[in-house]
């Protein structure tokens, strides 16, 4: 799965004001980076699917 998520904050800025909705799904740790402290740390497993949704929105002087 790839990691890299590209969302066009260009275009964005250049159409004010302007959405977009980035959406995708992942592991939650595919490359075991968090590795917990202990048991009881996480109750969250490396390979479970976590789904995002983002609605970002330019603005005058911003996103």
């Amino acid at each position: 799965m790839d990691p890299t998520y590209l969302v066009p904050v260009a275009q964005l800025m250049r159409d004010v004001p302007s959405s977009s909705e980035v959406v995708f799904s992942a592991c939650f740790d595919a490359d075991h980076e968090f590795a917990p402290g202990g048991p009881a740390v996480t109750d969250v497993a490396a390979d479970a699917p976590v789904d995002v949704a983002v609605t970002l929105q330019s603005i005058r002087g911003g996103l």
